[in-house]
């Protein structure tokens, strides 16, 4: 699979296109990954935005989920 791209919005479409549309990847990781990116961009972007500690715990789970479901992804195709 060859794809380039310098724009985040291109590869969240890309990845939706390729892997959740196929049902390869459950539609959940999706989500996870997009809120992912929006927060990322409230951070880079917002005037001021702080995330709390409860929203950086769950994040950092649903990361972390999101992580495992690749690699076994990876590993078995």
């Amino acid at each position: 699979m060859n794809f380039e791209s310098s724009k985040h919005a291109q590869l969240l479409g890309w990845f939706n296109k390729t892997f959740i549309h196929p049902e390869k990847i459950e539609v959940k990781f999706s989500k996870i990954l997009t809120k992912g990116y929006n927060l990322r961009t409230k951070g880079d972007y917002a005037t001021i935005y702080d995330l709390d500690k409860q929203e950086l715990l769950q994040m950092f789970g649903e990361m972390t989920e999101f992580i495992r479901e690749i690699e076994q992804f990876l590993e078995t195709n």
